[in-house]
């Protein structure tokens, strides 16, 4: 394992513990709250995480590109190396309620892969890193994904809603069915073992998913879009439309039942011309 990985991978640890520490202080307190965008909300609290964790990277890597939720973006990123990619509150709209479920997330890219993760979830104090190469972790414990081989019965990580859509070409008969608000850590719940599959059916960005994504491919779990191919990160846009997250077992059902549900749903609502 390289030493600088080993360094990085320090460094946004004690980032992602400082910011969900911050983070925590203030949950459950009254905060200003304001639209980014129309559906898209974002707190003070939301900023000060971002600031604070932005002033432990950037003066460590002054010369690491940034993405941040938080931060507005720039072409100079595309250029760097390496950068490091942050959401400072993965789950904010739980946040802002008073529900437990968010994380503080934060990747290192190169090449437009994930290469150090580490992510924060203040409330079970809960640490999962991982490295590129070196296996992923929750406080110290080795995660592993589910061996669990029968898609249709995965212990899914979805809305209820969505499990039970009538576009689906074949009908979940999960096990269990929860959906924390951070898709973060739905990814990184799956890879625990614990949970099976994960799905996004509506854009997620790159802060959203790089550091989850590397957890939970060095737990030996897979994430790509719909087609199964891996994301590619610090692109010109950062969005992703679709994505999949799930036990080795399940993932290439689900992606299938994924297209299959994209294609009924675009024939049902043709788009006009």
């Amino acid at each position: 394992m390289s030493k600088d990985l080993k360094a990085d991978l320090q460094l946004a640890v004690d980032a992602a513990r400082a910011g969900g520490e911050l983070a925590a202080q203030n949950f459950g307190r009254d905060m200003r709250v304001w639209e980014k965008a129309k559906g898209d909300p974002v707190s003070e609290i939301d900023i000060a995480v971002n600031d604070l964790i932005a002033q432990q990277l950037r003066s460590a890597r002054p010369s690491y590109g940034w993405l941040s939720e938080e931060t507005k973006d720039n072409t100079e990123r595309l250029d760097k190396q390496r950068l490091w990619v942050i959401d400072p509150i993965d789950g904010t709209r739980a946040y802002i309620k008073g529900r437990p479920e968010y994380c503080v997330s934060i990747a290192c890219v190169e090449a437009g892969r994930p290469v150090v993760a580490a992510l924060y979830d203040p409330s079970a104090n809960e640490m999962y890193t991982a490295m590129a190469g070196g296996g992923a972790w929750r406080n110290d414990v080795p995660l592993r994904a589910s061996t669990h081989s029968d898609a249709l019965t995965a212990r899914l990580v979805l809305a209820p809603d969505m499990a039970g859509h009538a576009y689906w070409p074949q009908p979940w008969a999960p096990r269990s069915l929860v959906r924390p608000n951070s898709m973060a850590l739905r990814i990184a719940w799956v890879a625990t073992g614990e949970h099976d599959l994960t799905m996004a059916l509506s854009t997620k960005q790159d802060w959203d998913l790089a550091a989850a994504d590397l957890i939970l491919s060095e737990a030996g779990g897979r994430m790509t879009d719909q087609d199964g191919t891996a994301l590619n990160y610090n692109a010109p846009s950062t969005g992703h439309p679709f994505v999949v997250g799930g036990a080795p077992g399940v993932h290439d059902v689900a992606c299938a039942q994924l297209r299959g549900l994209i294609a009924t749903y675009r024939a049902k609502h043709p788009v006009s011309r």
